[in-house]
């Protein structure tokens, strides 16, 4: 009996592709459960049981992962511990628990090492860039997808393999818009998934390379992409991917101003996420909605769509999806006229966006593509002088004349000069590439430096007019005559010099670009601190003197004097510190 239920999961053990065979294969196991079984053996179906369920039922997922981990338990604990880290972290990423799916996953990966089983190492360093890159943290999913790619290269796995590590590093690519270098990787997984014709890997390169197309606005291109996948993955029931392409599909539609079959795909998205609990498809799903209520015009129903994507998003922890969220609730606000609750969630949005997109991480993201790209070549010169190594050995022992021993090594010579030559050649390039770079910076820099004086005497010269304008006004109040002469020309002269609030904001982000965050490194030494005082440490850093201060801040010198003891007094300074020092030293 029980060896022809096994025979049973054996003809049944490729993927299904619909309900019926998949519940077939969960029943066998079930039944199998049953036998007078080991409890190792117990474990191993299990752990078969989880990996079915997560694609479709978190709450059997969680039952069976619970039964696994009370028999590893009684077992051994020890010995499962890799496994056990394993399958928590799936679990985990199913519910959208990105942050504990990474801390697992990491667990997992170390426990392999130890074990020495690399290829399951290897498995779980996908799965952990999949969660970082959800979780925003771009430059370590990168890390980690390029070490999955040199373990495959060591390890000799199926070309398949290979393809899921190439289409992951493209998608980090595609998050950070190296549309380029995500199209090239996305080209290498195609040409390896032709070449196997393994249809079910191909799904889901469809889709990416209907984003990729998408992001090169060939929408009709994009739409097809997205129409192929749909289909293989309708035929599997796969109902997460089912949610991401009716999401894409919708996208594509309203790319082209189809609004109204936009709207209807997002709903099917939202349906499908909500029916199956994948929280990270409702907020896309709930967010996009919000876009669609947002161009028709009807704004506030595109407010309650973007709230409640950022309630789930905030949930998630997805800093991405965050970002995008407070972008699209602060733009809603400026198209009702709110500016304030529309300048309230801009700067939330900024500080989330460079959080996970600054340009330190972005250089590193790309740094780590051109160190994997020319460890690459410098394996292929090693091969290539392995090789020549080879062969000057089989001279060295056949029984060719000197002659023919001296041209081989001439031979060998000429090659290995030619290498090394070009080796050096490519340090040279890097080099002068890198310090072209540095001087890019520089640079930029300076521009900098130059914009934000300016902005510093533009705010000082505005604030001055703005004085000398009241002191005029109030003389012309107190003469009639002279308002009639003068009104004309003051209005002229306010239209002119009355900038918005957007000299500070502007000041600000040039302030902060030089400073490197200044307005952060204040906060952190008290999170007390107001807006008004970073204002003040900002253009103290500037060795703006108390009068120019007072003019800019339209309030009397004294006024800034006492502003100065609070700021240091809250930045816990002693009374020998000097405050302008101790602030040009952040």
């Amino acid at each position: 009996m029980f060896i022809r239920l096994i025979l049973v999961l054996i003809i049944t053990a490729p993927f299904y592709c619909s309900a019926q065979k998949r519940d077939i294969k969960i029943d066998s196991l079930e039944v199998v459960l049953k036998q007078n079984l080991t409890n190792e053996k117990r474990i191993e179906i299990y752990k078969r049981l989880c990996g079915i369920a997560r694609f479709y039922d978190n709450k059997k997922h969680k039952i069976y992962l619970d039964s696994l981990i009370d028999l590893a338990t009684r077992v051994d604990s020890l010995k499962y511990k890799a496994t056990l880290a394993r399958q928590k972290a799936g679990y985990y990423n199913s519910i959208s628990e990105y942050e504990m799916a990474e801390v697992l996953y990491k667990e997992a990966i170390a426990e392999f090492y130890k074990l020495g089983q690399k290829k399951r190492a290897h498995d779980n360093l996908r799965f952990l860039s999949k969660v970082q890159r959800r979780l925003g943290h771009f430059e370590d999913a990168m890390e980690s997808a390029m070490q999955a790619l040199k373990e495959k290269e060591t390890l000799g796995l199926k070309d398949e393999l290979l393809a899921k590590d190439y289409g992951r590093v493209a998608a980090i690519h595609g998050d950070l818009k190296n549309i380029v270098l995500a199209d090239s990787y996305f080209k290498k997984a195609e040409a390896i998934y032709l070449r196997k014709n393994n249809t079910k890997a191909l799904a889901g390169l469809w889709m990416n390379l209907g984003l990729i197309q998408g992001k090169l606005k060939h929408h009709d291109s994009a739409l097809a992409y997205f129409r192929k996948a749909e289909m293989s993955y309708a035929e599997r029931e796969q109902e997460f991917n089912l949610a991401s392409v009716n999401i894409n599909i919708g996208s594509a539609y309203k790319n082209m101003n189809d609004l109204d079959s936009a709207a209807y795909y997002y709903k099917k998205a939202l349906k499908i996420g909500r029916e199956n609990n994948f929280p990270v498809k409702i907020t896309a799903a709930t967010n996009s909605l919000g876009n669609i209520s947002r161009a028709k015009g009807n704004h506030e129903q595109a407010l309650v769509y973007y709230k409640e994507a950022l309630r789930i998003s905030k949930k998630i922890k997805t800093k991405k999806s965050i970002a995008g969220n407070y972008y699209n609730i602060a733009r809603t606000y400026a198209s009702l006229k709110n500016y304030k609750e529309a300048y309230k969630y801009r700067e939330l949005h900024f500080k989330v966006y460079d959080s996970v997109f600054k340009k330190e991480t972005l250089e590193k993201v790309n740094q780590l593509e051109v160190q994997y790209q020319t460890e690459k070549k410098e394996k292929a010169l090693l091969v290539q002088e392995g090789e020549i190594n080879k062969l000057n050995q089989r001279v060295k022992v056949s029984n060719l004349t000197k002659s023919i021993y001296g041209i081989g090594m001439f031979s060998f010579l000429a090659i290995a000069g030619l290498l090394y030559f070009g080796f050096k050649q490519r340090i040279k390039k890097n080099r002068i590439a890198r310090e072209k770079q540095e001087a890019i910076y520089k640079q930029e820099i300076e521009f900098k430096k130059k914009e934000l004086t300016s902005q510093t005497m533009h705010l000082v010269q505005k604030n001055s007019f703005i004085q000398e304008l009241k002191e005029n006004l109030e003389k012309i109040r107190q003469s009639p005559e002279l308002f009639k002469v003068e009104f004309r020309r003051l209005i002229t002269l306010l239209k002119k010099e009355n900038a918005e609030d957007k000299d500070w904001e502007i000041f600000k982000s040039y302030f902060s670009e030089v400073h490197n965050d200044f307005d952060i490194r204040i906060k952190e030494l008290n999170t007390d601190i107001t807006e008004k005082e970073i204002r003040l440490a900002a253009f103290l850093r500037m060795n703006l003197t108390t009068k120019e201060i007072a003019t800019m801040l339209n309030v009397l010198p004294d006024s800034v004097k006492k502003s100065k003891y609070r700021l240091k007094v809250k930045l816990g300074l002693g009374k020998g510190q000097e405050l302008i020092s101790f602030l040009s030293s952040l």
